[in-house]
């Protein structure tokens, strides 16, 4: 797939939010993916929450996981699997790293 294959999600990266608009939501989706195996590091994530664009700036509607191959950045619309790319990409697997 190519950048150009993306769908559009309006994410306006220049207004981030103090504190996610359901922490509850984030709670709940840390503790899921702490909770399955090899990923007890996942706690360490950073998150950063941005108000979108026309979308409802209480509901999350896409996740930005930096890194990775092609674009440089991966777009999801699920939190726990950002979660889990996330620590995957910072998780340390040789000497080397």
């Amino acid at each position: 797939q190519s950048c150009g294959n993306d769908s559009v999600a309006a994410v306006n990266l220049t207004r981030p939010l103090e504190r996610a608009p359901d922490p509850g939501l984030v709670v709940a989706a840390l503790a899921r993916v702490c909770a399955k195996s090899g990923f007890g590091g996942a706690r360490h994530v950073q998150l950063q929450h941005f108000i979108g664009g026309p979308c409802d700036e209480n509901e999350l509607v896409t996740c930005i996981v930096c890194g990775g191959g092609g674009c440089g950045w991966t777009v999801l619309p699920d939190l726990e699997r950002a979660i889990e790319l996330a620590h995957t990409r910072a998780t340390r697997r040789g000497e080397a790293q």
